[in-house]
């Protein structure tokens, strides 16, 4: 892993007055995989808002490749190297491929002298999309839609890209679909911090697990540390070991 792209410190944001997120700290490297996972209701999505710009932190920092971006809005942040993809509504199904491409790439306000070289960049990374400009985003199937998404975040060109439970509502085909996506995303060069349900599946491909409990970054190891964990282990991802432990 490289240095420190993303560095969150003392970070605090909620929703009416509340805290959600208690004062945050960690990072992530340049050229990683990192995957926040935590329990229902830890805050995993409001972390990922506040990271990139829909809810405003109310403390703290967040310093992207060394410049702080905690109080720019969404555009400034894209702009500033900061990709995402929420968990829902994240293509327009009404429009074509290409127009859902373009309008991703004029969000950040470069208008389109470098569109074709930001396409073809896309279609790289993503074949099954070349060639099909002029289909219907609502045509696709789930694992194509969620590279479509993929690739409109990455339009502008991001250092960093944020994905919020990106395999939530795939079929098993398709969420495997899904984290080879992430993983040509991330072998293009492009940073990815994700939260993701699926922890196993996405142990795989991270280098680093950020544990997140009640608004708290508990720890931050790497991922073959966090599978090996037995407490951890039982918590996340599915197991039964420290039940059996407790029991015997």
């Amino acid at each position: 892993m490289g240095n420190a792209l993303l560095a969150v410190e003392n970070l605090r944001a909620g929703h009416c007055g509340g805290d959600i997120i208690k004062g945050a700290d960690f990072s992530v490297s340049e050229g990683a995989v990192s995957t926040i996972v935590g329990p229902n209701g830890a805050g995993k999505s409001t972390l990922i808002k506040s990271l990139v710009g829909l809810l405003a932190p109310r403390d703290g920092t967040i310093t992207l490749a060394g410049k702080d971006v905690a109080r720019l809005n969404a555009p400034s942040k894209a702009r500033a190297g900061l990709g995402y993809v929420p968990q829902e509504h994240n293509v327009f199904r009404n429009m074509s491929i290409g127009e859902n491409m373009t309008l991703a790439y004029e969000f950040i306000g470069s208008g389109s002298k470098g569109l074709p070289t930001a396409r073809d960049r896309v279609f790289a990374i993503f074949p099954d999309l070349a060639h099909r400009e002029a289909d219907l985003a609502g045509n696709l199937s789930g694992g194509q839609r969620q590279m479509l998404a993929f690739g409109c975040a990455l339009m502008p060109d991001p250092n960093l890209l944020l994905l919020d439970e990106p395999s939530a509502g795939l079929s098993p085909k398709y969420v495997a679909e899904m984290f080879e996506a992430v993983k040509a995303v991330n072998q293009a060069g492009v940073s990815i911090l994700m939260t993701e349900q699926n922890v196993k599946e996405a142990m795989v491909i991270s280098e680093t697990a950020i544990v997140l409990v009640a608004g708290t970054v508990r720890a931050q190891m790497p991922a073959e540390d966090f599978v090996n964990h037995p407490d951890i282990h039982a918590l996340y991802m599915g197991t039964s070991d420290a039940g059996a432990k407790e029991s015997g």
